[in-house]
């Protein structure tokens, strides 16, 4: 993902720390001090933010802490792969949220014997709200099937997952629920679907 103008610059710590670190008095060990000051309040601020917002600028922590000189070679080994680690984030609340819905969706059933319409029909009896997409931001995606699958389910349910678009449901090539992670472009992480991992 390319780097938005000024769009980290404005977290917690200023500007970028390979530049603003450098006018510091002080050399080597406490430069490398602030750097990592710099790039921890930057790597809070953006865990505390909304999954969906948090992992558009987890890339740009990302590109900076690859950025950083060898002589901030510590921070750079503490602090790369946090846009990684907020896929993997995303994608275990993904599969929490689409886990309660399922049973949501499950009890409904039972209780009026079909499946529900839509994810608004579940609420407010057995969910609080609408799940989010924890990639989006919005709803998660669930759609009725004309013909139950080979569970007995009457619907897919899915997220948009890691590349943040609507495939319809598509599940990846592999049949293997990847859509959490970098190799997952192109399908969803579809939560009904039989997988292998």
């Amino acid at each position: 993902m390319a780097r938005r103008q000024g769009v980290a610059d404005g977290l917690p710590g200023g500007g970028r720390c390979g530049g603003g670190i450098g006018g510091m008095r002080g050399a080597g060990r406490s430069r490398a001090l602030a750097c990592a000051e710099v790039i921890s309040a930057r790597m809070l601020a953006v865990g505390a933010m909304p999954t969906h917002l948090g992992l558009m600028l987890a890339a740009d922590v990302d590109a900076e802490v690859k950025a950083l000189p060898h002589g901030q070679m510590v921070v750079r080994v503490l602090a790369i792969g946090f846009e990684s680690r907020m896929n993997a984030w995303a994608r275990c609340e993904a599969e929490l949220i689409g886990t309660r819905a399922m049973i949501a969706a499950d009890l409904f059933r039972a209780e009026r014997g079909d499946w529900p319409r839509d994810l608004e029909e579940l609420v407010p009896k057995y969910l609080a709200e609408v799940p989010e997409d924890p990639y989006t931001g919005r709803a998660l995606r669930y759609r009725r099937l004309e013909q139950a699958d080979e569970f007995g389910r009457g619907y897919v349910l899915y997220s948009a997952g890691v590349d943040r678009e609507d495939d319809g449901g598509t599940l990846h090539e592999s049949g293997a629920a990847i859509a959490g992670r970098p190799e997952g472009t192109g399908s969803d992480l579809v939560f009904t679907a039989k997988q292998r991992n």
